[in-house]
């Protein structure tokens, strides 16, 4: 059964479809086949579509690393 990622309020990533995720120090690179998200903490200057706090991306880490393991 397919387990879905809470990006945004809004915004949901089925998480079967993550090829590949990359961590930098205030952003979040998550790969699929039809496209990448680039996620960003608010008030920074990094390069991202989509922003959230610096809690909601740490969540996000978690559940990608949690959901891999």
């Amino acid at each position: 059964m397919a387990r879905k990622l809470r990006l945004k309020p809004n915004l949901f990533l089925n998480m079967d479809h993550i090829v590949s995720w990359l961590i930098g120090d205030d952003t979040l690179r998550i790969d699929t086949p039809a496209e990448t998200f680039h996620i960003g903490i608010n008030g920074t200057k990094s390069y991202a579509e989509i922003f959230v706090t610096d809690d909601d991306l740490e969540r996000i880490q978690y559940e990608i690393d949690a959901y891999f393991d």
